[in-house]
């Protein structure tokens, strides 16, 4: 474990401000975690902030002078302890300063102890909340026992932060809800897009091509997806972004889509080479199981893409004011997802006009201006 001293840069930056935010992150690099870009675009756009942020990370190969990197570990989870203590260490160098250490994730940080003037937790998902300890046939019992023992260091963390940072109303809800904390202790703070390497639609004529964008294929629905495509007929090509498939399970999901649609595997793609695929096709289909927003609905929506999702978790929210098919709950069924994606290729044009119409709203809505406010107004309240 690496040894902080007074004379690192990013300490010696962090001298000349009053106020500083260690922003604690296991991902940075990473260019298909919704976290780590999440990371990146706080990093960029608070470099000339009025208070000194700092990114404490194991995942940058190129550091600049506000970020300190944590060598990483043989086992995984022990990063998540050396970044705890690399923070302490921080927050030891700099006595005198008020100290907000805002952690990227809620598991497992505070399990270790509270740092600084106050500590914040960045709620990205709700994986803990929604997903049962237990899934038959889903788990192998080490992953089961590691669900387990996250969601109980989880409860201990969200108990010691100060502030618990939800990206939707229905995190928010679901999160007071769960761990039986009061709801002043949350705050809402939509997550932003990466507004700079989006494109729009261009104006072609639809050709019977959807886009499938998650890691997980079970919590994303894909297997609902593959089994709708067998019983649809305007879809002509299938891209797949996010997963690499490796088990017999997940390549039977693959077996099961109609050898008349071509299927297109693009596997983890940074966000800018995401953005071109996603504004080529016509529509964006995510069945997800379990969403806590659906931060690939959002980007397909700012770009003038139709979708079409569950609607479970943060995606009725994001889809207000949408079509009622595209939030549908019934597409967890693939015969009525096989109806409802023949439903908007046929009048492909109307559901086009209806989310081109909302574009800057969506755009505004999860700005980066909007979050960078709505953060520094928080850090500058807590102190």
């Amino acid at each position: 474990m690496m040894k902080l001293t007074p004379q690192h840069p990013a300490i010696c930056f962090a001298q000349t401000h009053s106020l500083v935010v260690l922003f604690v992150t296991s991902v940075y690099d990473n260019p298909v975690s919704g976290p780590a870009t999440y990371a990146r675009l706080l990093h960029a756009a608070f470099s000339n902030a009025s208070f000194a942020f700092i990114t404490i990370t194991s995942d940058a190969a190129q550091a600049d002078q506000r970020m300190i990197c944590v060598e990483k570990t043989k086992t995984p989870s022990d990063i998540y302890k050396r970044l705890w203590k690399t923070a302490k260490m921080a927050v030891e160098l700099l006595p005198g300063k008020k100290v907000i250490v805002h952690f990227n994730n809620a598991f497992p940080y505070l399990f270790f102890g509270r740092l600084g003037t106050k500590s914040f937790i960045q709620l990205n998902d709700y994986m803990n909340i929604e997903v049962p300890y237990y899934l038959r046939g889903r788990y192998t019992w080490k992953v089961k026992l590691h669900h387990i023992a996250r969601k109980a260091t989880e409860h201990i963390s969200v108990k010691r932060t100060d502030k618990l940072i939800c990206n939707s109303h229905y995190t928010f809800d679901k999160a007071i809800e769960h761990y039986r904390i009061p709801k002043k202790k949350c705050v809402l703070i939509y997550k932003s897009m990466r507004l700079e390497e989006m494109q729009l639609r261009p104006p072609i004529q639809p050709s019977g091509s959807i886009l499938y964008v998650g890691n997980d294929l079970y919590r994303k629905g894909f297997d609902i997806l593959a089994s709708a495509l067998g019983r649809c007929k305007k879809v002509t090509t299938l891209h797949i972004a996010g997963p690499s498939f490796k088990t017999d399970k997940e390549h039977e999901f693959l077996r099961m889509i109609p050898k008349h649609i071509k299927v297109i595997q693009h596997g983890s793609v940074p966000s800018e080479q995401l953005y071109h695929i996603m504004a080529q096709t016509d529509l964006v289909v995510i069945p997800a199981r379990f969403e806590a927003l659906g931060v690939s609905i959002i980007e397909a929506l700012a770009q003038g893409v139709p979708v079409l999702t569950s609607g479970v978790g943060g995606l009725k929210e994001v889809l207000k004011g949408y079509p009622a098919v595209f939030s549908d709950y019934d597409n967890l069924n693939s015969e009525q997802l096989a109806h409802n994606l023949d439903l908007v290729f046929t009048d492909y044009s109307g559901y086009l006009e209806q989310v081109s119409s909302k574009i800057n709203h969506m755009r505004k809505l999860f700005s980066p201006v909007t979050m960078t406010q709505q953060l520094t107004e928080l850090y500058y309240s807590e102190t």
